[in-house]
């Protein structure tokens, strides 16, 4: 008879439709699995820079949440380090502290790379240090001579900037035994211009000698 193949051709039909089904249903579960991996990646860098600074002992605000998009820190009372040098009423131990910090990183083999004083965030007499997007595995002078050259290049147009930058030179050298990196004052001056807000002040601090804090 002229239809005895048609069963056999709606069931290899509802074969199809079945595994076409099949396949939309895997798509699915795949896109759904590569979106959770990509969330764990996001959490992952995150996480992996502060698990280095806490195993060199430099703290961080604590994570308040964290998603493949969005960040949250605790909240620090005490502001960025900027403005409690900028205040005129900080503790000088604090830029200390700064040079102290990039000292027992630079010793771990990283850097920050953006190591400027709005980075460090004042609770008290401690340092925590935050926005860690730049931070990597490096220990070429270029690199550590970034470090120092940013934080310095953020606080230069203060008035107190002769007393900050010879705080930081101390606490960076009591860690480390070296002094700063001979580039520092170089990138100091580079980066000066888009990071000072009182540009005269900036050059009068960027004319003082400091040529005796650099090491070879």
């Amino acid at each position: 008879p002229a239809d005895d193949g048609a069963p056999d051709v709606r069931a290899e039909r509802r074969q199809r439709e079945r595994s076409n089904e099949g396949g939309r249903r895997l798509t699915q579960v795949d896109l759904g699995r590569r979106g959770v991996d990509r969330a764990a990646a996001a959490v992952e860098r995150v996480l992996r820079p502060r698990q280095a600074l806490a195993r060199l002992g430099i703290p961080t605000p604590r994570l308040v949440s964290i998603t493949r998009k969005e960040l949250v820190e605790e909240y620090v009372e005490g502001g960025d380090l900027y403005r409690a040098l900028a205040s005129g009423s900080a503790d000088p131990s604090l830029a200390v502290g700064a040079g102290a910090l990039t000292g027992r990183l630079h010793n771990g083999g990283h850097v920050f790379t953006d190591n400027k004083a709005q980075n460090y965030l004042v609770r008290e007499k401690i340092l925590l240090r935050t926005d860690l997007g730049f931070m990597q595995k490096s220990g070429s002078t270029f690199a550590r001579s970034m470090d120092a050259g940013s934080f310095l290049a953020s606080v230069i147009d203060l008035a107190g900037y002769r007393d900050i930058e010879a705080a930081f030179y101390r606490g960076y050298r009591s860690e480390t035994g070296r002094n700063l990196p001979y580039l520092s004052l170089v990138i100091r001056n580079i980066l000066a211009a888009g990071f000072s807000s009182d540009s005269r002040t900036a050059v009068r601090n960027m004319m003082l000698d400091s040529f005796k804090l650099l090491g070879a």
